[in-house]
């Protein structure tokens, strides 16, 4: 019997991911017993392809949350953008996911990335800085926050995280978000980008059949 399991590709910060939230649930509910979940972070904005949210950026920025929230429902607080000196820079994000995924595994992991998705696009929290980061794995996560931010901070949590993101593009991802499908470490299926879940339940059935 060949293994089966599914791959979500996410970063984030990126608003089509968050976007993708309610089908990414729905998809995993289809999923439970059938097929092996795994999630990765993508690093969409990192180092030296980080960008400052300002001008037309900014404005080509609000206008995505506006198409997110016609075609997925999903709440979106421009507010954020107008965060002085806010840059697109997914890396403690990243981190802070990964290193929740290391203490208290997968499912945590998956809990604590929702929480810092809906920190950014619903209520407006800087989520690039560690400091905000610490404060909702404070509520409901970790209790040594000194820890957690040892941790976040070191150099050790950097290599994991970029090991990763180096992971990520290795297997071919072009965007975010994307889901894979595999039966034996062959990718049988792909979800490129968000798609609604009426649209994607007929592959999730297919594969999991």
């Amino acid at each position: 019997m060949m293994a089966k399991t599914t791959k979500f590709f996410v970063d984030p910060m990126c608003a089509w991911c968050w976007a993708q939230k309610p089908t990414i649930d729905k998809i995993m509910n289809d999923l439970d017993g059938k097929a092996g979940i795994e999630f990765y972070m993508g690093g969409m904005r990192v180092r030296e392809n980080t960008k400052k949210i300002e001008g037309n950026y900014k404005a080509y920025l609000a206008q995505v949350f506006d198409r997110v929230n016609i075609l997925s429902g999903q709440s979106m607080n421009k507010k954020v953008l107008d965060t002085e000196g806010l840059y697109f820079d997914s890396e403690y994000p990243c981190r802070a996911v990964l290193l929740i995924k290391r203490q208290l595994g997968k499912d945590q992991a998956i809990r604590y990335l929702h929480k810092i998705q809906a920190a950014y696009f619903v209520d407006a929290k800087n989520i690039t800085q560690p400091s905000v980061l610490m404060e909702l794995a404070g509520d409901g996560f970790v209790e040594d926050m000194q820890g957690f931010k040892e941790a976040l901070m070191s150099s050790e949590n950097e290599q994991y995280t970029f090991e990763e993101f180096d992971y990520v593009q290795q297997h071919s991802v072009s965007g975010f978000p994307t889901i894979q499908f595999l039966e034996d470490d062959t990718v049988v299926g792909e979800i490129p980008g968000f798609v609604d879940y009426q649209d994607a339940k007929g592959m999730v059935e297919d594969f999991t059949a």
